[in-house]
């Protein structure tokens, strides 16, 4: 077992150019991004199941919304960057995602024991607080999304330098399949 590992090192040294003591940062950093796209590829499904909910000719509206959220959450999203140190943002965003997360998933317990989410059916109509917590989740989903991966990429250019970053980025990227 133990040779064999040697000769998997070896043999992804030579075919990275990465010497062996970052072979195992790069995995982490691998199972990092398959994380968060797991997390993405999940919820997604879902947001457009509640895109349909919600009704097909409100699609088009969701979009746009999602387009003037994205552009008034970037700047803020810049800012706080900026000010925090990295690890620190890092920790407080990646939590901030996971009790919004859990959130979601209250409230829409809470809308399915009411009738006004389906369980194993479809409701006729969505509307009221089902409707907004329906387009939230739509929005929120879009924000996740763009922040979850530009903070995992943000992350690896600081972590890693520009000769560094292109003998690893594609052995990470290859973490995210």
């Amino acid at each position: 077992m133990g040779q064999n590992r040697l000769t998997l090192q070896a043999t992804l040294c030579r075919l990275t150019g990465l010497q062996k003591e970052k072979l195992k940062p790069a995995f982490y950093a691998g199972l990092y991004l398959f994380c968060i796209l797991a997390g993405y590829y999940i919820i997604q499904p879902l947001r457009d199941d509640i895109g349909l909910l919600l009704g097909k000719d409100f699609i088009p509206k969701l979009f746009i919304w999602s387009l003037l959220v994205m552009a008034l959450a970037n700047p803020l999203f810049s800012y706080l960057v900026n000010r925090f140190s990295r690890v620190a943002f890092l920790r407080f965003i990646y939590r901030f995602f996971a009790l919004n997360i859990l959130a979601f998933i209250g409230v829409f317990k809470y809308l399915e024991s009411l009738g006004q989410m389906p369980k194993g059916g479809v409701v006729e109509e969505v509307t009221g607080f089902a409707f907004a917590s329906g387009v939230i989740f739509f929005l929120w989903v879009s924000v996740f999304n763009l922040f979850a991966v530009s903070l995992f990429w943000a992350l690896m250019s600081d972590l890693y330098n520009s000769a560094e970053s292109k003998k690893l980025f594609g052995l990470v990227g290859a973490g995210g399949t």
